[in-house]
């Protein structure tokens, strides 16, 4: 485990400890404070690990685990991102992104939407491309306008790359009844 308060290794929260979480995407190091998840990095971004990482530290191990086990549909280890501004479109584009369902997407115009501003599209986009801590905060479920359903194809950007957008997509559409054709858009909520 890496102990650093180097706000270049995890800009902008003072992280204490990281590990690397490998998955079936790639590694992952998840950066953590006393009490929360500050961030998800795609690859080995950090030093060696500790046989003893912090509990917040193990809670997030473990579900990410499960997540990819397909037995996890939501996380429960506190976050903490960025400091934001509680009432910039990004944090309630963030915020927003936890209400997506497991299995389903949502284009960026409707993530825009359930943000209060429905023709923030592309502020949608930065806030997903500004989101701390993928995979535990799912970005991945956001893709661009079109047929949501061809998601799988159509991906758009994503911080670790299409290939493993489409997989988390896919992963998780694989692991939900209704085989990811839940249709819940936050028009209907």
């Amino acid at each position: 485990m890496a102990d650093t308060n180097d706000s270049d290794s995890c800009p902008g929260a003072l992280a204490h400890a990281a590990f690397h979480a490998p998955a079936p995407v790639g590694m992952l190091t998840v950066w953590c404070s006393a009490t929360a998840v500050v961030r998800v990095d795609f690859g080995d971004t950090a030093g060696d690990d500790s046989p003893h990482p912090p509990e917040v530290l193990r809670t997030a191990l473990r579900e990410l685990d499960e997540y990819f086990g397909g037995t996890r549909r939501t996380f429960t280890v506190p976050v903490a991102g960025e400091p934001a501004d509680p009432a910039s479109f990004r944090t309630r584009a963030q915020a927003a992104l936890s209400e997506i369902p497991y299995g389903a997407v949502w284009t960026y115009g409707e993530l825009a939407a359930a943000s209060g501003s429905p023709q923030a599209a592309r502020a949608a986009g930065t806030a997903c491309a500004t989101n701390p801590v993928p995979v535990i905060v799912p970005c991945h479920r956001v893709v661009p306008a079109g047929n949501p359903e061809q998601a799988v194809r159509r991906v758009g950007n994503y911080g670790g790359g299409a290939d493993m957008k489409r997989w988390l997509i896919a992963h998780e559409r694989s692991h939900t009844p209704s085989n990811g054709t839940d249709k819940t858009h936050p028009q209907s909520n």
